[in-house]
C-alpha cells in the first residue's frame, strides 16, 4: 500500500515483489494483492470438495438435507503457497445462513507457533468457536452446554488458581453460564497458556 494515497502500487521489480512478501499474511477475497490462479493449477479446483460437502457451486447453497457429519478435510502445501488465502475465499462462500456456520483460525497470528502444545490449539479453537457462535446469534439448548461447564469449572478454573487472572475468571464465571461463559473464559484462560 502507498502510504500516503491509500491505494496499492503492485511491485515494480522482482527484489520488491521479494521484499513486500509476507507469509504469515492470508489475503482477504477483496485484497488488490490477490492474483487468481486457478488456471494454473492443474486438475485442483474446489468441485470435487463441495460436491462432498453437498454444496451446489454455482448458487453456494445445499444439495439435500444436511450437510455430511463428521467430516475431515486437509489442505497441505508448503508455506506460503496461498492455502490460507484460498481456505478465506472459500469460507466466505460457505459461510451464509442455511449452509454453514464457519470458523477460521489464524494460528500463526493467534498462537505462538514456536512453543505450541495440544492444549494451546484446542483452547484457541474452542475460543474462536464460541466467539464465533455468539456472533452469530446461534443459541444452544443449555443441556447440551451443561457438563461441558461443569467439567471446566472443575477442571480449568481449579487447576488454574495459581495463574494470574483466576480472579478474574471466577468473577466472570460466577455472573454467566452457556456460551457467554465459556467466550469470556476461554478468552481469558487462552491468554493464561
Amino acid at each position: 500500500m502507498n502510504k500516503s494515497s491509500g491505494t496499492y502500487v503492485p511491485p515494480q521489480t522482482i527484489w520488491d515483489a521479494y521484499g513486500k512478501l509476507n507469509f504469515n499474511e492470508p489475503l482477504e477475497s477483496d485484497d488488490p494483492r490477490f492474483v487468481d490462479t486457478e488456471q494454473g493449477r492443474g486438475d485442483f479446483n474446489f468441485s470435487a470438495l463441495l460436491r462432498y460437502l453437498k454444496v451446489d457451486p454455482r448458487t453456494y447453497t445445499l444439495k439435500g438435507a444436511e450437510p455430511p457429519q463428521g467430516v475431515y478435510i486437509a489442505f497441505c502445501g508448503h508455506r506460503g503457497c496461498g492455502k490460507s488465502t484460498e481456505l478465506k475465499r472459500l469460507a466466505q462462500k460457505l459461510d451464509k445462513k442455511g449452509l454453514f456456520l464457519v470458523v477460521f483460525l489464524d494460528s500463526s497470528r493467534e498462537l505462538d507457533i514456536n512453543n505450541l502444545k495440544n492444549a494451546d490449539v484446542f483452547m484457541a479453537l474452542a475460543k474462536k468457536l464460541f466467539e464465533r457462535v455468539e456472533q452469530a446469534h446461534v443459541t444452544i439448548d443449555p443441556v447440551y452446554l451443561q457438563k461441558l461447564e461443569i467439567w471446566f469449572r472443575q477442571r480449568v478454573i481449579t487447576e488454574g488458581e495459581e495463574k494470574e487472572y483466576t480472579m478474574d475468571i471466577k468473577t466472570g464465571a460466577e455472573a454467566q453460564t452457556g456460551i457467554p461463559f465459556f467466550g469470556q473464559t476461554l478468552c481469558k484462560c487462552h491468554r493464561l497458556i
